[in-house]
């Protein structure tokens, strides 16, 4: 402990009145103090600080603040020491979407808005993670941003490679339909059904 006068140490916070360059103490869970501070600062969006005032190293730089993961946000920009607290407190992306930086910039963890849509024919839900998206199975389908991959839906056409890979789905035109395939079925098959009615009402 200072016995002298000067600025408070970093990692402390030093409110008037200090009588030691280490004030009222170390900085806790979600802050840190930069030399000479009267208070803790708030670790930026992005970022979080587990620490809890163990020891003034971990909390004497900004760069103390830890980014968040792959696969994760934290948006709170600095308003609350309790929001940076954990690791945990970093929310996940949402299904269908990644977040490919392995906590490498702050700001590419600040908003959900850096998740970004899985490409079609690729998936991400609580399961596999939000750091990347997986590719569907060959036979299995999904259109951009989603949480899984299913065969074609009822009203849609998949179309394929030569191989039999699925690579886009569109919806079946005006008087077509399908349960799901790889073709629509036209009015033909409508008109065909229409004489088997007729031909049922004859009978009975």
């Amino acid at each position: 402990t200072d016995q002298g006068a000067g600025p408070c140490a970093a990692g402390y916070y030093c409110p008037a009145g200090s009588s030691t360059d280490q004030g009222s103490g170390i900085c806790t869970a979600g802050e840190y103090s930069s030399p000479g501070s009267s208070s803790c600062s708030v670790c930026p969006a992005g970022t979080y600080n587990s620490d809890p005032g163990t020891s003034s190293d971990l909390h004497d730089s900004v760069n103390d603040c830890t980014v968040c993961p792959a696969g994760t946000y934290l948006s709170d920009d600095a308003t609350s020491a309790s929001e940076h607290a954990s690791a945990s407190l970093c929310a996940s992306c949402l299904d269908g979407t990644h977040l490919p930086d392995e906590a490498t910039d702050a700001t590419k963890h600040d908003s959900p808005e850096d998740c970004e849509l899985c490409d079609v024919n690729t998936y991400s839900n609580t399961d596999t993670g939000f750091s990347g998206c997986l590719s569907c199975p060959d036979d299995l389908f999904s259109p951009a941003g989603s949480g899984g991959c299913s065969s074609c839906a009822p009203g849609f056409i998949c179309h394929r490679n030569d191989a039999g890979v699925i690579l886009w789905s569109e919806p079946c035109g005006a008087g077509m339909y399908t349960f799901g395939g790889d073709e629509c079925t036209g009015k033909a098959s409508c008109q065909f059904t229409r004489t088997l009615n007729i031909t049922n009402k004859l009978i009975r």
